[in-house]
């Protein structure tokens, strides 16, 4: 694995994260502005969650905790870690939130989400949850 830095994250206009025990890659996923990916294992020596944190400092400003309150949520919508005491989802003003069920989430910088949405139409949570930076790096 290569080393990262904060130079890596400065162009990522969208991420994804699964919370601990979420039903999905479990994983961190970078997009930049380029169109190329990549992911970091959050649970490893080389790339901790605390390190990451420190390249990507605004994921200091976000929680992972099931969906917003104010994500829509049809009667698939699976939800873990939400106990209804815990704190609630967020990411930091200038960003937007989707939530791919079972604790697996995707975080557009707002001035892209207006063109990265309509290209991950038509393709359910589960694709999305593990395939969405493939999707947009084949249909851009």
């Amino acid at each position: 694995m290569r080393d990262y830095s904060a130079k890596d994250f400065e162009d990522v206009i969208a991420f994804s994260v699964s919370e601990p025990g979420a039903m999905g890659p479990n994983d961190l996923t970078f997009f930049r502005e380029d169109g190329s990916y990549f992911r970091l294992d959050y649970n490893t020596e080389k790339t901790p969650w605390s390190r990451i944190r420190e390249w990507f400092p605004m994921l200091k400003e976000c929680c992972f905790n099931g969906p917003m309150r104010k994500d829509p949520a049809s009667a698939e919508t699976v939800v873990i870690g939400d106990d209804g005491k815990s704190r609630e989802t967020r990411v930091p003003k200038g960003w937007k939130h989707r939530y791919l069920d079972y604790g697996n989430h995707l975080v557009i910088r707002d001035f892209c989400y207006s063109g990265i949405m309509p290209l991950l139409e038509g393709y359910d949570n589960a694709e999305l949850t593990f395939d969405w930076a493939q999707i947009l790096t084949e249909r851009r």
